[in-house]
Formats: C-alpha cells, sequence, structure tokens
C-alpha cells in the first residue's frame, strides 16, 4: 500500500518470449464510476527493465493500451467498449514480432474473451524476448481522487484463459 494507494508488482518471472509467441494477462476488473483522467492499471516490463507494454483505463471509461517497440516508441490503441459499473474479463495480450525485420508484433484487448482492439504492425522482436515484471494496479502517481478500481483473479498464460467459474458451471 503506498499511500492510500494499492497495487501488486512480481518481478523476477524470468518468462522468455520466442519469436511469434504472445503472453496474455488476465483478470477481472470492476470499478463504479470513470477516473477523472488517464489512471495507469498494468505495467509490463522485459529483463533490462524496460516498458514493453502499458494498460490505462479512460476518464470516458474506455480501456486504452501501448506497445513499446525496438524503437523506444510509444504506440496507443484505445478501446471501443464502456468498461464502467459491471465486472469484466479483461484480457490483454503482447505478441513478439517473428523476426527483427518484421513488423508483426502486436498487442491486443480483450474484455470478456471478445476481441475488442488491436495496435498491431509492431517492430517488438529486440524489446520483447522476455517479461521480468508486471504490475497490476494503480501507483500513487496515477491515482486521481475518488477513483475505485477493484482486480480479481489475476493469470498470467502463454495462452487466452477463460474466466474462472463457479464451482459446477461448465461452459
Amino acid at each position: 500500500m503506498d499511500d492510500g494507494y494499492a497495487y501488486v508488482y512480481k518481478d523476477g518471472l524470468g518468462i522468455s518470449v520466442a519469436p511469434g509467441e504472445s503472453v496474455f494477462l488476465s483478470f477481472i476488473q470492476n470499478f463504479a464510476s470513470n477516473p477523472s483522467g488517464l489512471v495507469y492499471t498494468t505495467l509490463w516490463k522485459n529483463n533490462n527493465g524496460d516498458t514493453v507494454f502499458v494498460s490505462l483505463v479512460r476518464d470516458d471509461g474506455k480501456g486504452q493500451f501501448t506497445v513499446v517497440d525496438d524503437a523506444g516508441n510509444w504506440n496507443t490503441k484505445i478501446g471501443n467498449a464502456v468498461l464502467t459499473s459491471k465486472s469484466h474479463w479483461i484480457t490483454l495480450e503482447l505478441r513478439r514480432a517473428t523476426s527483427s525485420t518484421a513488423s508483426d508484433g502486436y498487442g491486443k484487448l480483450y474484455i470478456d474473451g471478445v476481441e475488442d482492439v488491436i495496435r498491431d504492425g509492431q517492430d517488438n522482436y529486440d524489446k520483447f524476448t522476455s517479461l521480468n515484471y508486471i504490475r497490476l494496479g494503480v501507483p500513487t502517481g496515477s491515482s486521481k481522487t475518488g477513483f475505485v478500481i477493484d482486480f480479481d483473479e489475476v493469470v498470467v498464460a502463454n495462452r487466452m484463459v477463460r474466466p474462472p467459474l463457479p464451482k459446477g458451471i461448465n461452459l
């Protein structure tokens, strides 16, 4: 807990990402009202400590994410769906480009298992060789007065993961 704002992080992950492969971060997210400005919700770093991906919630209640490419450009995409006032199963996918000359890496935002938006054409081959750090939650510098967001059921995987279901329910 940092000045009343909670977030959790895990470092030392040491996840190697093969060319053309993806890492998925999934979680349940809920907030009752929109923040008064951009609020950072996740931060991903490689083994060198370089930022490779960030996600945010906007003041209109939509998701936003940024893929950082090999040149250090922050390439942003704004989601379509408004996320306010109910729980959603959020999945973020970051795919590594297939070669150092390819621009076929991408970031994707899925809401309740459905692709909402993609930022493709990314040359992140050299930058996204590994994932070593993930932070989930709102750091103090990004907090907005009165904004409360809840996270639950966090999963990091190499494939799309369905949301956890109550015992006895199968899809």
